[in-house]
């Protein structure tokens, strides 16, 4: 877009420096509908920073951050506005247009520009040297039944954005057109100047080499079948009009363009795209708008065949490289210009649907993406999201990949949002019940999402950060991580990196995004418990896990309280709270709890280890007579003279067993070893009688001397039996624990 293209709405006809924010967006007619609107919501609030355009130029790279503060502002739309601001101070202004051609200073045979914008709309059309018969009838049509809303050139080009919609609302005049006349229009008020038609135009001996070829293509069809092949390409007619006009089906007429296009192709395919780059090369060379084939003035019917004639054959034999040309969207035009590829138009036609609030309608999605044919935006819906579109209307929606879709939820929103909700809302759009997990991989993996919270995450997009503020951020923690050389936590780097300036950074910010922004970045690795290091660390001398690390300090530096650990970790983490850490010493089996909340390591504790194994077969034939509490156990394991069995290294060393249950205070031994059992069955039979000595010879036999004493020494029910003292009922604690086991 020139400067021309910009001032050409600014009544003042000044320059486009002196324009407001407001006034310059209400000049282009390519704008989103999200930047046009926030920009003068803006302006009507007194919120935008610059009061002209030039202001906001002049402000360098700052100027980026000010607007994306600005209410409904994304970093894609204000980068959509640098894009149209900075192009748009390329050029000159309207009123240096104006008086260069107005007093001949271009030279040549020239019209006036000032006369241009004061004729009529139908006028003006008369002295365009190839314009649609469609454009050329609705325009004079609409003209002399005084419909047109438009009484010169001029008020159209002053009219503003709207001023394409106002066309379409003529009769007879569709988007396609109303986009022709917008292309005349520009290229007069860029050019001063309308030359006669043959200044435009290229003869026959400009390109011989396709004039052979065009006839060659024809000489290889049969008449009905170079005729059939006019009537749907040059005239565009549907296949109802095609088949009537032959008197034949419309499935025949599918059927004969099908073989003849399949023909043509398998022949001239090669020939075709050699002679489109010749075309192409030399019409840039001479600035040309129109090529003309007097050749075919007998088989086309009409008086030459322009260029926009042959790139419809082109299309219509599917060579891509027709779509690489500067052609106007109805192709009549040639303008030496840079036309998209198809790869350019494919990422617009997915991005807008990417950005679509949804249900789509299809009229508003093609005003998003005016710049791309609409039959290039149905083809892609089509073959790449099997759409079905029918009257302008989607019958069927298109359908997305699981990826796209959960990024389509994401950007109809433009707000953080949980794992929850982007489930409910996939299945709100599209029908399709995500599972949780699958959704978190999506959303974690995704290069255009960030986590901004626990469960939580948001698009780069909608964040309120520049780009250069995230690189800062990332270029902080880099040269942290590399100075320390050892993984540190998020909450630790943010507290180090930017707790001090925290005012300096946009609101909101925390340690989940400055997590989220190494996540995304290659040069760093992050593990579990959210520790970020550098991913040329080396991992196994670099990085430890929290449960490693919580162990090595009780074995180096136990006894410890739970306190202390935390204290010694903050240089690398920092812990919401101790019960993590609590939690992991007693599960840990290398670790036992001493105190009220203090460790120790196991071998340190009981430096006998035949000490440690004689308390855990007296806790577990303690265990064997039934459910007990740790208090109980306690008292036992004090009368068989265990001194180190307090209630919390007795509660740790069952804690940590696999074949004792713990519930609500009470200890149980769920699954004995086959030892235990037999040992059980052999104590309770000779319990009756009191016959110490025949079990230990039975204990002896099957487990040995050793194991024998160990058994009688750690069983309380032993030395109460030795004892066997009488109580008032004539009974004895013997007698007590025998009814237990209703012996």
């Amino acid at each position: 877009m020139s400067y021309s293209e910009v001032s050409c709405s600014n009544p003042s006809g000044g320059p486009v420096f002196d324009l407001s924010l407001k006034e310059f967006i209400e000049c282009q007619h390519n704008v989103s509908v999200r930047l046009y609107n926030a920009i003068r919501f803006a302006d009507s609030e007194d919120l935008v920073p610059y009061r002209t355009l030039g202001e906001y130029l002049n402000a360098g790279p700052e100027r980026i951050t000010q607007l994306l503060r600005l209410p409904s502002l994304g970093r894609k739309s204000v980068y959509e506005f640098d894009e149209l601001a900075t192009r748009a101070a390329a050029g000159f202004d309207f009123a240096a247009i104006r008086n260069k051609y107005a007093h001949g200073d271009a030279g040549g045979d020239v019209l006036d520009v000032a006369q241009i914008f004061d004729i009529s709309l139908d006028a003006f059309l008369i002295q365009q040297p190839a314009v649609s018969v469609r454009l050329r009838r609705a325009i004079e049509s609409a003209v002399e039944s005084g419909e047109c809303p438009f009484p010169t050139v001029s008020a159209y080009l002053r009219s503003g954005c709207g001023r394409l919609n106002a066309l379409c609302k003529l009769p007879n005049l569709g988007a396609r057109s109303a986009r022709e006349f917008e292309a005349l229009a520009q290229a007069a008020l860029s050019n001063g100047t309308i030359a006669p038609p043959s200044q435009l135009k290229l003869n026959a001996d400009g390109f011989p080499e396709l004039e052979s070829l065009m006839q060659d293509m024809f000489d290889a069809l049969d008449d009905r079948q170079t005729k059939l092949l006019l009537d749907r390409v040059e005239s565009e007619a549907t296949l109802d009009a095609t088949a009537k006009h032959f008197d034949i089906t419309r499935e025949r007429v599918r059927q004969l363009e099908k073989k003849a296009i399949e023909a043509l192709v398998a022949n001239f395919g090669q020939a075709f795209s050699e002679a489109l780059i010749a075309i192409d090369t030399q019409c840039r060379q001479r600035g040309l708008r129109e090529i003309t084939l007097h050749a075919f003035s007998e088989l086309s019917g009409s008086d030459v065949m322009t260029c926009g004639l042959y790139f419809r054959f082109l299309k219509k034999f599917g060579i891509d490289g027709s779509e690489t040309l500067a052609l106007c969207d109805r192709v009549y035009l040639y303008r030496p210009a840079d036309f998209p590829p198809s790869e350019t138009w494919d990422q617009r036609v997915d991005e807008a649907l990417l950005d679509a609030r949804w249900p789509i309608v299809f009229k508003d999605f093609l005003a998003h993406i005016r710049d791309v044919p609409r039959f290039y935006v149905e083809r892609r819906l089509r073959d790449r999201y099997h759409a079905v579109i029918v009257d302008d209307a989607f019958t069927q929606l298109p359908r997305m990949s699981a990826r796209k879709m959960c990024l389509q939820v994401m950007a109809s929103t433009r707000k953080p949002m949980h794992l929850t909700e982007i489930r409910a809302g996939v299945f709100k759009h599209f029908g399709v019940d995500l599972g949780l997990h699958h959704v978190t991989g999506i959303v974690s993996s995704h290069d255009a999402i960030t986590t901004c919270a626990p469960g939580t995450y948001v698009r780069y997009a909608d964040l309120a950060y520049s780009d250069d503020l995230i690189k800062a951020v990332r270029l902080r923690v880099y040269d942290e991580l590399e100075a320390r050389q050892v993984f540190l936590s998020a909450k630790v780097l943010f507290e180090r990196l930017i707790g001090a300036d925290l005012a300096a950074y946009p609101d909101n910010f925390n340690h989940y995004l400055l997590l989220g922004f190494a996540q995304d970045d290659p040069r760093f690795v992050v593990k579990r418990g959210n520790m970020i290091g550098l991913a040329g660390f080396d991992i196994e001398k670099t990085y430890i896990s929290l449960e490693d690390e919580v162990r090595n300090i009780v074995l180096e530096h136990g006894p410890i309280e739970v306190g202390d650990i935390v204290a010694r970790m903050a240089d690398t983490r920092q812990l919401c709270n101790d019960t993590g850490v609590k939690i992991i010493l007693v599960n840990s089996p290398e670790v036992i709890q001493v105190g009220r909340r203090t460790f120790d390591s196991l071998h340190r504790f009981f430096s006998d280890r035949q000490e440690y194994d004689a308390l855990v077969l007296a806790l577990r034939i303690a265990l064997l007579s039934g459910t007990k509490s740790v208090y109980a156990l306690a008292d036992e394991m004090a009368a068989l003279d265990l001194r180190k069995a307090s209630t919390e290294v007795i509660g740790s060393i069952l804690s940590a067993a696999d074949d004792v249950d713990q519930a609500k205070g009470m200890f149980s031994i769920c699954a004995p070893d086959a030892r235990l059992q037999r040992y059980q069955a052999l104590a309770l039979a000779r319990l009756a009688d009191g016959d110490v000595d025949r079990l230990r010879g039975q204990l002896e036999t099957e487990f040995g001397q050793e194991m024998a004493e160990q058994f009688i020494r750690l069983d309380r029910r032993w030395q109460v039996a030795a004892n066997n003292p009488q109580d008032s009922a004539g009974g004895s604690e013997l007698d007590a624990i025998l009814a237990d086991f209703d012996l």
